[in-house]
């Protein structure tokens, strides 16, 4: 994993029922939590094709900004599961160049193992990394 400059795009998802109010809290709750692990932007919501605007603000994102390391991306994960499992929000999705990680109310083993696959990509370069259950080996793929 090279340490560039880049961002993680964090989407938060709360109860179908909650109101716009809801989503902004938690949003700002999670971005306060994460801001001293990097720079907080803003998130916008995706511009339909050939529109000429930046696209608005979208009130349940934000891009996390900086150098972006396996150590981060761990310190990254244990924020947001606990942010999860305190149910401040059903779901929370972190995408980096389009490659997602959903955690929300799954299993911990199982939440574990998808976080470690995911920071496994990101370190291997963005090749999936399969492991071999029997003999602790493992094999690369490209990421399509």
């Amino acid at each position: 994993m090279t340490s560039d400059t880049v961002g993680v795009k964090i989407s938060i998802n709360i109860a179908d029922d909650a109101g716009q109010r809801e989503l902004m809290t938690a949003t700002s709750a999670l971005a306060q939590e994460l801001s001293g692990v990097g720079r907080v932007e803003p998130g916008r919501l995706d511009s339909p094709t050939g529109a000429k605007s930046l696209g608005a603000l979208d009130p349940g994102s934000f891009i996390l900004t900086g150098a972006v390391t396996t150590s981060l991306l761990r310190a990254l994960a244990r924020v947001v599961t606990a942010f999860v499992q305190r149910r401040s929000a059903q779901r929370v999705v972190m995408d980096i160049g389009g490659d997602k990680l959903v955690i929300d109310g799954a299993s911990t083993s199982t939440q574990r193992a998808l976080v470690d696959a995911w920071i496994e990509r990101q370190a291997s370069g963005g090749e999936t990394v399969t492991r071999e259950p029997r003999n602790g080996s493992s094999r690369t793929t490209d990421k399509m």
